[in-house]
Order: structure tokens, then C-alpha cells, then sequence
């Protein structure tokens, strides 16, 4: 671990370091472009002192559970370079890492996702690592084009970090609460209106229980086919009062008013928990690493829902479009000594072998290699009789490029349903007044 200090405060946690899918035994090696490297010109990767090394791994905001962590990292760090120990400082939320950075303590390797970039940002990550890539012959191209597309799209083009796992969206749904109603299951490529008529004929109270047809989500979420950014990065102005956001709202505030489905509270969000624990949620659309984690803890408790899954519902102008790339990754602290090492970490987490066992215990991997995905859940018991080839029947969009401003204004547009459903604005007043609380937001940190 690295100490600093107090002085230094916020500096930058981060040049990110790229493995491209090549083991430490070099099975990728000679395989398409290397990054910075001339065509045809690959060189040997240098050799790395073998000396006993500790280096601290963090995992900041995006999921990564002690067995996950056990298992597709440290165990294949300590197969192939039992000299690397790796020392867990754990996770912890946007603020987190600040408070690390500040008390002088700055992980060697973060674990984090694209969606997560823009607080990065803000604890100043600047760093370009083409040179290092370069100098370990790292191959690119053996990972998924849109993940590296989205990681350059998050941080102005540069490759600061590269890809270990990767997410996608799906529609959860309970069989048995369809059918107890009568109701016939949702199928591929539907529409968000044909999903609001199926929340209709589910949300009903019977046996003393109040039954949640459908779960809207957020709104930020519900926008991504239609790829806008959060901020115009020519006039630094927020992107809410759009379009976009008024169809989306509408849409959502079917939703809402469906009768039963706020009940006393004016709720807006039901959780994971509610559909997977209470089993009193119909529809559930969301992020399958998400979901997946606590499905499977409780299919192994013998207390999953009756689920399966179809492709996320969409507007008309957008069908059969997904979510976007959204990338979990490796990266490295500029501040660490030991960037060779944690370069070796990086190769073992992204290597065929260990990226073969995340894809069998269904993580989707983020290499392109159709064998790999062939193996998606094979290990996975609960998945013998769902449909888990919807979760790739739908292309992800483009991803959008960051901002610093992002996290808040993403916050701000949120809001907007307690807005709604609480504050009882129309659509067109609610979402005046995010535009002028993201502009104002803008400003205020420009002026920091």
C-alpha cells in the first residue's frame, strides 16, 4: 500500500492499466493490436522481479462480493504469481475512496465500473497508460470492442483502465404471480406500453397481499436506448428539460398511477428485495449482476421466486435495443511501485482460464472469444430450465461520453418522481425545475 500525506490531499487515484486478455504465460501474445505497438513489431513482455510484493486492491461503488473477489482474482494471482499478495482494503461508496486518498492510504489496484467513472474523476484520475501497455505488449483486441469503446467514451478518449467483467439488463419476472392472475408471461422486444398493460392486470390485492404488477425503475436507466449525455458538452448545460425525459416520464408516471401500485406512502421504487424476498413484485427490470448476486443466495436457501428473464421493454423508435456497455474493471494508482506487478494481477484476472470460470458461474465475460461464452452458467444450477440466451438477444447502445457532472445531475433527474408522485407537479414543472437545479449544480462546481 501506498502512504501519503494529509497534504496531498485528492490526488488522483489512477492510471489505468490495461491487460488484454493475455495470461501471464502469454496466451494471447502475438494476437491482433497491441496497444501503442507498431503492426507486426511484438516484442517479448519484460520480466518482472519475482521478489515478494504486497499490493492493496479496492473496490470502489460497483459490486464485488468477498467470494467473487476470492475467486476470480486473488485465487489466480496466487496460482501464477505466488510471490503478489494481495491485501483487501474492501468496498465502499463515492465517498469512500476520497476519505482514502485524503488519510494517505491509495489502493494499488481499484476495482470499479464505466457507470462509475465520473466519481473517479473527481478524486482527480488523469493518467493515460499507453506507455506501459506498450511496453508489455498488451493486446486490446482480444477484449469485447464495446467495452473498450466504453471505457475510452468515460474517460476523453484515453484508455486509463481496461475491462475484467462486463453487465447487462434483463426483465425479471415471478411466474407464479402471473399465474395467479390469469396473465400470460412477457415475451422478447415489448413495448413499454405493452409492459404498463401487463402491470395493470397484475397490481391487485388478494389474500392480503398487495401485489406490485411492475416496477418502473429510474428514469436515467428507462432513457439509455435513446443515448443522450447528461451534460452538452459544448454549452456545459444540463440535458434534463428534453424530450427525451418527458417521454420518459409520462411513461412512467402510467406506473405510478396505476391504482395500489404507491399505496399510502406515494412509493416510487419497490427493490430487489421486494421482488426476490417479499415475492410481491410482478416485473423487475434491472442490471443482472445486480439481480443475479441475491437470486442465486436464495435458490441456494431454497426461497428464489419462481423467475425467468425476457429482453428489457423499450420505446417503439428504439426496439430490440439494449441497455449500454456497461464495464466492470481493472485499474492501477499512478502513486503505486509496484505498476509491473499489479500489471501481472490485472493478466491473471483477465486470462482465458479465469475468464472461462467467471463465464461458467455466469458472469459475463469480456473477452471475445465465442467459446467462452458458449460456457455462460454451465456451473449454475439455477439456471438449468431459465431462458438466460435473453440476456444477449439485444446489442448494448453506444455508451455516452462522462462527465464530472454526471453523478449529480443523475441525482437530480431521479428526483424527479418524488416530484411527480409526491410533490403532485405536472411532468412539464418538474422537470423545469431539474433543469435549473443541474444548471445551478454545474455552475457550483465549475466555481469550486
Amino acid at each position: 500500500m501506498i502512504r501519503m500525506g494529509k497534504t496531498v490531499s485528492l490526488i488522483v487515484i489512477a492510471s489505468m492499466l490495461a491487460l488484454a486478455g493475455c495470461s501471464s504465460n502469454a496466451n494471447n501474445a502475438g494476437q491482433g493490436d497491441s496497444a501503442g505497438a507498431d503492426s507486426g513489431k511484438q516484442t517479448a513482455a519484460p520480466s518482472v522481479s519475482t521478489a515478494p510484493v504486497t499490493l492493496t486492491f479496492y473496490a470502489h461503488v460497483a459490486e464485488l462480493d468477498e467470494d467473487m473477489y476470492q475467486k476470480y482474482i486473488a485465487d489466480p494471482v496466487k496460482k501464477e504469481h505466488p510471490n503478489i499478495t494481495l491485501e483487501n482494503l474492501g468496498k465502499g461508496g463515492v465517498n469512500k475512496l476520497g476519505e482514502l486518498v485524503a488519510s494517505g492510504t491509495i489502493p494499488d489496484i481499484i476495482f470499479s465500473g464505466s457507470d462509475n467513472f465520473p466519481s473517479l474523476k473527481n478524486v482527480a484520475i488523469d493518467e493515460d497508460l499507453s506507455g506501459l501497455l506498450k511496453k508489455f505488449n498488451v493486446d486490446i483486441s482480444t477484449f469485447a470492442p464495446d467495452a473498450i469503446k466504453t471505457l475510452k467514451d468515460a474517460n476523453e478518449g484515453r484508455l486509463t483502465a481496461l475491462p475484467f467483467s462486463r453487465n447487462s439488463a434483463a426483465t425479471f419476472y415471478n411466474k407464479d404471480i402471473f399465474d395467479k392472475f390469469g396473465v400470460k408471461y412477457p415475451t422478447n422486444g415489448m413495448t413499454w406500453d405493452q409492459i404498463i398493460e401487463i402491470g395493470r392486470k397484475l397490481t391487485q390485492k388478494a389474500d392480503g397481499v398487495q401485489y406490485i404488477g411492475w416496477e418502473p425503475g429510474f428514469p436515467d436507466a428507462n432513457a439509455e436506448s435513446f443515448v443522450q449525455p447528461f451534460v452538452d458538452p459544448k454549452t456545459k448545460k444540463a440535458l434534463v428539460d428534453t424530450p427525451v425525459y418527458q417521454k420518459v416520464f409520462a411513461m412512467m408516471k402510467e406506473g405510478y398511477d396505476i391504482p395500489g401500485f404507491g399505496g399510502d406512502k406515494g412509493t416510487v421504487r419497490y427493490t430487489p428485495a421486494n421482488f426476490i424476498g417479499d415475492k410481491y413484485v410482478g416485473i423487475y427490470i434491472d442490471w443482472y449482476n445486480k439481480m443475479m448476486t441475491q437470486l442465486i443466495a436464495a435458490e441456494a436457501a431454497n426461497s428464489a421466486p419462481n423467475w425467468d428473464i425476457v429482453t428489457v421493454p423499450n420505446f417503439p423508435e428504439n426496439a430490440n435495443k439494449g441497455r449500454h456497455s456497461s464495464i466492470q474493471f481493472l485499474m492501477i494508482s499512478k502513486n503505486s511501485k509496484y505498476k509491473d506487478q499489479a500489471l501481472q494481477v490485472i493478466q491473471s484476472a483477465t486470462s482465458k482460464e479465469s475468464q472461462l470460470l467467471q463465464s461458467r458461474n455466469g458472469r459475463i465475460s469480456i473477452l471475445s472469444d465465442p467459446e467462452i461464452d458458449k460456457q455462460f452458467g454451465k456451473d449454475v444450477p439455477a439456471y438449468a430450465d431459465k431462458h438466460m440466451e435473453n440476456l444477449f438477444a439485444f446489442k448494448p447502445v453506444a455508451s455516452i461520453a462522462q462527465t464530472k457532472y454526471d453523478d449529480e445531475i443523475r441525482t437530480i433527474i431521479r428526483g424527479v418522481s418524488n416530484d411527480i408522485v409526491k410533490k403532485k407537479l405536472d411532468i412539464n414543472t418538474a422537470l423545469r425545475q431539474a433543469q435549473e437545479a443541474a444548471d445551478k449544480k454545474i455552475a457550483e462546481m465549475d466555481a469550486q
